[in-house]
């Protein structure tokens, strides 16, 4: 999941819950991209402005 958000220049962490993770991703404009994923699909939301994880 990193690996291609990191190729188009993306800031990315990982964070690891009970029943899903979740990736944080920061555009190089700053604002973040929050990526949840579980067994039942993705969730991707926008955030603005960015919080410093």
């Amino acid at each position: 999941m990193t690996t291609p958000l990191r190729e188009r220049g993306l800031t990315c962490d990982v964070d690891f819950g009970l029943d899903d993770w979740i990736v944080y991703a920061w555009p190089p404009d700053q604002d973040a991209v929050l990526i949840i994923g579980s067994d039942g699909g993705w969730l991707v939301t926008y955030e603005t402005p960015a919080v410093d994880h």
